[in-house]
């Protein structure tokens, strides 16, 4: 029978079967490869468990919809926020993710890479004793 499910229904399955027969659900990434009409299905079924859910995900309209604390963890120990996604965003103070810092990522890689080859050219130039 599962064989026959597209896709997304696989994705559903277990879902269905096993959140509700415990109060903790671990998530992770848990709409990846789900197209709209499945992630909306889980969406439902998240919102409808009685019982704590953590999910580990990158999706922020996923975490704005189904999430009421937002765990941050920092090297000296661990935030929360109370409220979705759009609390977080707003309370920690993060800068959002635009196109010109991946421009300035993509120069450190090249940088790093230029240093790499400068030391790798350095090494084999120097004398063997």
């Amino acid at each position: 029978m599962l064989a026959s499910l597209a896709e997304g229904k696989k994705a559903e399955w277990p879902l269905k079967t096993y959140a509700f027969k415990s109060n903790f659900l671990l998530l992770d990434e848990p709409t990846n490869h789900l197209d709209i009409s499945s992630k909306e299905a889980l969406e439902d079924a998240v919102l409808g468990y009685d019982g704590t859910l953590l999910a580990i995900s990158h999706d922020r309209y996923f975490l704005n919809r189904v999430c009421t604390k937002i765990f941050e963890l920092q090297p000296d120990g661990m935030k929360i926020y109370y409220g979705n996604y759009n609390y977080y965003k707003e309370k920690s103070n993060k800068p959002s993710f635009k196109i010109q810092n991946k421009k300035k990522s993509h120069k450190r890689q090249r940088l790093s890479f230029e240093t790499k080859e400068n030391v790798k050219r350095k090494l084999q130039q120097r004398p063997v004793s």
